[in-house]
């Protein structure tokens, strides 16, 4: 019976090492490119939003705004002041009323 020889390798494929560092290269690069993308939106949406309830809050308008919209968050059983986070939400994105919501909603 003749001998059979076999030799296995566990060193891997230098060509293959990089064409698998290159996909993680350009995977990275693109979860990066679309994370600052999507951030940059929602900014834009969510910085102006802080500014104007600040702004409606500090000018007493919120009561206002309040006292339109309470009846319709009293059938929702929410208080009026979530009106503005609501209407917001209706008005322009859904962050733009979550925003809104945290901003109002009251301290713990």
């Amino acid at each position: 019976m003749g001998k059979i020889s076999v030799r296995i390798s566990f060193m891997p494929d230098v060509g293959i090492m990089k064409n698998i560092i290159s996909i993680l290269k350009e995977s990275f690069t693109s979860l990066v490119k679309d994370t600052l993308e999507t951030s940059l939106v929602l900014i834009k949406i969510v910085v102006p939003a802080l500014i104007l309830t600040r702004l409606l809050e500090e000018l007493g308008l919120i009561e206002h705004l309040r006292w339109l919209l309470a009846p319709l968050m009293d059938l929702m059983g929410l208080p009026g002041e979530f009106g503005l986070a609501w209407a917001s939400a209706m008005a322009t994105t859904l962050y733009a009323g979550m925003t809104m919501f945290a901003s109002l909603a009251p301290q713990t």
